[in-house]
């Protein structure tokens, strides 16, 4: 004996057509629940109506398959927006990541590390962008050649 289901979750496959519906068939064979996701188009191949088609809308209804359909679609819109942002964050986490790592670079540098010019040494440390960070080495590098002695 079979005893078939179809759950109240289908959707439009086809954005709301209404010529296909993706859908989950429960069906029971003898003491075994089987699942079944099934695209379910409006007709068969040989042009006459589906009646798994009509099934399904006597059994879910059109309002409800429309509902599903958009709570997906809004669904699968934020999910995309949140890998989206996700992406960014992940971005800007290797982003100072690599301008860290530059940071100890620079200040394994001898004119750098030997420098006692205090506020261009703090405003290295606290640089934002790795354009910034050259600027400030450019500039500590060229006040310790300002304070050695000229020799020709």
């Amino acid at each position: 004996m079979q005893n078939r289901k179809w759950l109240d979750n289908a959707f439009w496959s086809d954005n709301k057509n209404g010529k296909e519906i993706t859908a989950i068939l429960e069906y029971q064979v003898d003491d075994k629940t089987t699942t079944q996701v099934m695209k379910v188009s409006d007709t068969l191949p040989n042009g006459s109506p589906n009646p798994d088609y009509d099934d399904i809308i006597a059994n879910v209804s059109v309002g409800k398959i429309d509902t599903n359909t958009k709570e997906r679609m809004d669904r699968h819109g934020r999910d995309t927006q949140d890998r989206k942002d996700k992406d960014r964050e992940n971005l800007k986490a290797r982003e100072l990541e690599q301008l860290f790592e530059l940071k100890l670079k620079a200040f394994e540098i001898p004119d750098i590390k030997n420098s006692k010019n205090r506020a261009l040494k703090s405003r290295l440390r606290k640089s934002k962008s790795e354009l910034e960070l050259q600027a400030y080495v450019t500039m500590i590098i060229m006040d310790n050649m300002n304070e050695e002695p000229a020799t020709e």
